[in-house]
């Protein structure tokens, strides 16, 4: 038989607005009801050394240099530095004439730029960060890898030269078949063709709903178009330097020497408008796959990552149900599998409920799932509001230990 994947996003989900504030608000507004003082929760970016001290983190700080670069940096008592690079160059930004070029793009970053070869420029790059990666989204193109504190400066020029690249000829047709066989793979991914989906209804008839990777003729985007969209984009008004590690006026000093011969530009145009629907895939299968979400546009990271925690998980096997302490542990047998669903930043982000049910229990299931979003918008206790918290701090501490 023929199923169907179902992908929903309902306009009408009344999630209350005093739970989408910042992190330290949320953590005000909880103690506040339990007549207590006011309680900050620590800032995303803990250091990773073992022997780092909680109240010592220093906020995140911002500022923008004379060309119109941005730069954000964290400082930390750790050997190593995480440099990271974003240019505002994802996918929302292509064009039709465009189209393709920023996953294109971001699976050459290492061919030749103005003042480097190809093969000069991996092996700077290999032997300072081996771990050097670069991430294309609808939102931007980013390169971030570590690297030894005393090395930022030259690890941070060499991110620095990517963002000037010669597009040569015969450099980008070698790189083609490599293109393609990348597109594929990155097609295979079945979360990833749902989300796709996901964005194209929610974000209908806008930039932001066109597929970062094109289904057909990813490696045949056009010299000229692929060059187009750099000039377009790599410039200094839609670049971000990164630095987790650095004093900021250090990272101030690093980032000015990585983008002096940025060309100055155009800022990114404005934000995508949330427009929502619903969408259908069906596939042969025994199970629906369903999501249902909601623009969560405005909300900050760290509150989303509070509101995710109050949903939890739910996963029943043939032994014990999982998660039952959180709100999807309400959920009944009807929704054997589900999870809390946040997905981008800013203008992009989507929260909401993922799950999966038998075919004849779609729609009990859905509306289950409804209801138990619909009662974030005034059923959260205290109590309830400070255990997601010090969830999401454990998940937190595991996530950094683990990339440490």
């Amino acid at each position: 038989t023929t199923e169907i994947y179902t992908l929903s996003l309902h306009d009408a989900l009344p999630i209350s607005q005093s739970l989408l504030k910042s992190k330290r608000q949320v953590a005000r507004t909880a103690f506040t009801l339990a007549n207590r003082q006011p309680l900050d929760i620590a800032p995303d970016d803990v250091p990773l050394h073992k022997d780092a001290v909680a109240a010592s983190i220093a906020e995140p700080s911002l500022s923008t240099l004379g060309n119109g670069v941005r730069v954000a940096s964290v400082d930390r008592a750790h050997p190593l530095v995480t440099i990271g690079v974003g240019i505002d160059a994802g996918s929302r930004f292509e064009s039709h004439q465009t189209a393709g070029a920023a996953f294109f793009l971001s699976q050459i970053y290492l061919k030749s730029t103005q003042n480097k070869s190809s093969l000069g420029l991996t092996r700077e790059l290999e032997l300072l960060s081996p771990n050097l990666r670069a991430v294309a989204s609808r939102n931007s193109i980013d390169f971030v890898g570590s690297v030894p504190r005393a090395d930022a400066q030259t690890f941070a020029e060499l991110l620095g030269e990517i963002l000037r690249p010669t597009l040569r000829e015969w450099e980008v047709n070698d790189a083609r078949d490599y293109v393609t066989r990348q597109a594929a793979a990155a097609l295979g991914n079945d979360t990833a063709r749902a989300d796709a989906l996901l964005l194209a209804e929610a974000f209908r008839n806008q930039s932001l709903g066109r597929p970062l990777v094109l289904e057909r003729g990813a490696g045949d985007v056009s010299l000229g178009a692929l060059r187009s969209f750099v000039a377009e984009t790599y410039v200094a008004p839609r670049t971000i330097i990164v630095a987790h590690g650095l004093d900021h006026d250090v990272a101030r000093r690093v980032a000015e020497a990585a983008t002096a011969s940025l060309p100055d530009g155009q800022e990114a145009p404005a934000p995508a408008k949330y427009v929502g629907g619903e969408v259908r895939l069906e596939v042969p299968s025994g199970v629906t796959h369903f999501t249902l979400a909601h623009s969560a546009a405005g909300v900050s990271t760290a509150s989303l990552a509070v509101l995710r925690a109050l949903l939890g998980r739910e996963e029943i096997d043939s032994y014990k149900r999982i998660g039952s302490a959180a709100r999807l542990g309400k959920l009944s047998g009807k929704v054997p599998q589900a999870r809390a669903y946040v997905k981008g930043v800013d203008d992009t982000a989507l929260f909401g409920i993922r799950g999966v049910a038998q075919s004849g229990n779609v729609r009990a299931a859905v509306d289950e799932a409804r209801h138990v979003l619909a009662s974030l918008a005034s059923d959260v206790k205290s109590d309830e509001l400070r255990g997601a918290q010090a969830r999401r701090s454990e998940e937190h501490t595991s996530e950094l230990q683990s990339l440490e």
